[in-house]
C-alpha cells in the first residue's frame, strides 16, 4: 500500500500487519481508506478478537481473517488474504456456501453445532453485517 495506513488497521497481530502490507489496489475492495465505515468497523473488531473469525465481503466474498483463525486455514495461510472465500474453502463450499448465501439473501444468521467440516465438528455460525 502506498498511502498512509488507516488507523483501523493498526495493531491486529500478524494479520493486521499483513493487511497493512497487502496491495489492496489489486483486490476488488480497493484502498482501505475508501472502504465503507461498516467494513472498517468489522475488520477492526475481527483483528482485535481472540475468537477465530473470518469475513466474506462484497460480491466476490473477499476473505480476510484474524490471527486466531490462522490455524484453521493451515497451509493456506500464505495466500488467503484477499482471496475469494469460495476459493479458500473450495473443499467445504458445498456445505458452507448455502449457509453464506442464506445470510446474504435474508440477513438472518445461521448456527450449526457439530456440522462436520474436514473431519471435525466445529460450532459454525454465519452472520450478516448490515451496511446498506
Amino acid at each position: 500500500m502506498t498511502s498512509a495506513v488507516p488507523e483501523f488497521l493498526n495493531g491486529g497481530g500478524e494479520m493486521g500487519e499483513r493487511m497493512r502490507a497487502f496491495d489492496w489496489r489489486a483486490a476488488s475492495l480497493g484502498e482501505p481508506s475508501r472502504w465503507p465505515q461498516s467494513l472498517k468497523t468489522i475488520v477492526r473488531v475481527m483483528l482485535d478478537s481472540r475468537f477465530a473469525m473470518w469475513l466474506a465481503w462484497g460480491p466476490e466474498s473477499v476473505f480476510p481473517c484474524n490471527d486466531a483463525y490462522l490455524p484453521t486455514v493451515g497451509i493456506k495461510r500464505d495466500w488467503v488474504l484477499g482471496a475469494r472465500a469460495d476459493r479458500v474453502w473450495q473443499e467445504i463450499w458445498q456445505d458452507i456456501g448455502p449457509r453464506i448465501h442464506h445470510v446474504l439473501s435474508t440477513g438472518k444468521a445461521t448456527w450449526d453445532d457439530g456440522l462436520q467440516l474436514l473431519n471435525c465438528w466445529p460450532a459454525y455460525s454465519a452472520s450478516a453485517s448490515r451496511w446498506k
